[in-house]
Order: structure tokens, then sequence, then C-alpha cells
């Protein structure tokens, strides 16, 4: 870990103030370790996070419906439905993959003879989940001394992450992760019972051949990746499916209100 610069890692002024602990991973994703101390994230960039970016991106797909699952709480302790505005909310148990389903009778019959009820996500989704991975790389960068994410080739994601023009496109790939028991920390026998310790999320980035800056983020089966230095992340996705098992989709998110 880095010593605080004393200048904020999105908007780059050194006037702050910075009296706040910075989550890199949200704590309603479940992280609740993981923090950056007051002096790289201002606290009006902190609070512009908390309320416009993080907050709505965490109430979608797979998010939203991810938290529900796992039941994740929030910052005030409770797990909020997952709604898909389609008629139906699912709500939390406190059981991992155990859910109630509530609607209109319509929606609960399909369930109930085994239709799938499908999950959408509109173009704006794109544009947010985007911008939230952006802002986790950059933040989790500085946990490491191999790149500096205050270097200018990274303005152009700072910038989309914290003041997004309508002009401006990243892309960013999604694909399901098989191997969630890779995932299981370990296992514990209690009175003849199996508890497992399951984890929830993984980060990892990498310098790639092409000199683009590589950020991948799984939550739980659900792998994101993106470039940090660059909007295009085609080439990462179609090299990625040559050493692994499963496909990455690339989506290319712009702003609700572009042309």
């Amino acid at each position: 870990m880095r010593s605080p610069t004393n200048k904020c890692l999105f908007c780059l002024a050194g006037a702050g103030p910075f009296t706040r602990d910075e989550h890199p991973i949200p704590e309603s994703l479940g992280n609740d370790k993981l923090l950056l101390p007051p002096g790289f994230v201002c606290d009006p960039c902190n609070q512009y996070f908390g309320s416009k970016l993080e907050q709505p991106v965490l109430s979608i797909a797979p998010f939203g419906l991810e938290r529900v699952k796992l039941s994740v709480p929030n910052k005030k302790g409770r797990v909020p439905p997952f709604r898909d505005g389609h008629g139906y909310a699912l709500h939390s148990t406190s059981y991992r993959d155990v859910v109630i389903l509530t609607g209109q009778k319509p929606i609960l019959d399909a369930a109930m003879t085994g239709r799938i009820i499908s999950i959408s996500r509109a173009p704006n989704e794109d544009w947010l989940i985007a911008r939230f991975l952006l802002k986790m790389g950059l933040e989790l960068m500085l946990f490491t001394d191999e790149v500096d994410p205050y270097a200018p080739q990274f303005d152009a994601a700072r910038h989309l992450a914290r003041v997004p023009g309508t002009a401006a496109t990243w892309q960013y790939a999604l694909g399901r992760y098989p191997r969630r028991d890779d995932l299981i920390n370990h296992e514990t026998e209690r009175n003849c019972e199996t508890w497992i310790d399951e984890q929830l999320y993984q980060y990892s980035a990498g310098v790639m051949p092409t000199g683009e800056l590589g950020f991948a983020f799984l939550y739980r089966d659900h792998y994101f990746a993106t470039n940090l230095n660059s909007p295009e992340c085609e080439q990462y996705a179609r090299q990625f499916e040559i050493l692994n098992e499963f496909q990455l989709t690339v989506f290319t998110a712009k702003h609700p209100n572009a042309a």
C-alpha cells in the first residue's frame, strides 16, 4: 500500500478535504476490510461515487440479483429486494441461493411451471457498469507499485468514471464463470455437517503485450473485464477465450443521451 498523496485520484485536485476512508469494492458487495485511507479520494468524489454510481449500479443485474441470492446487506444492514421491471421482485431469506419471489399472479404462475423469468439490462445500465469497473480498477491499482494510476494514460478512464461526457464510449466484457468451486476458501466440519466458506469476489490486473492494462473483476460467477487505459477491450476478450474455457460478450457502453 503506497502512502496517501492528498491528491484525488479522480479530480486530481489537492484541495480535498480528505476525511473519509474509501472502499474500492463497495461494502454492499461484501467488502468490509479492503480500505483506502483518507488522502487518495477527496470527500466530494467519495460522495459522488456512493450516491450517483454505486447506489444505482448495485441495484441492477447482475449485482442486485446476486446480492439478494447471497444475502449481502447494504450499509444500513438490510438486503434490498431485486426488481427488474417485469412485475416481480426477489427477496432475501438470509440463506444463500434461497429467495422469495413476489409479484402478480401470471408472473408467479410462470415461475411455478418452470418457465424462466428473463433478466434484462438497459443500455444506460451498461453505461453504469463500465464506469463502475473503471472506478474500482483505478482504486485497486493503488495497492500495487507496478502501475501509477495517477499517470496521464488513465486520464480518460478517471474522467469517464467521475465526469462523463455524452460523446465518450467504453467497452467492457461479461461472462459466466463456470468454476464456482474455485471460490471456496475452505470447508469446515461442524456437528457432523460441512460448512463452506465461500469467497464473494476476486480481482486481477495485468499489462498485455499491446500495452493495454486489463482489469478483471469476478463477483461470484459473473466475470467482468475492461481496459483501464483504452476504451477498447475486444482484443482482450478474444485473447481471454483462447486461454480459458468460457467466452466473454463485449458491450460498448455509451451515455444514455448520446446520439
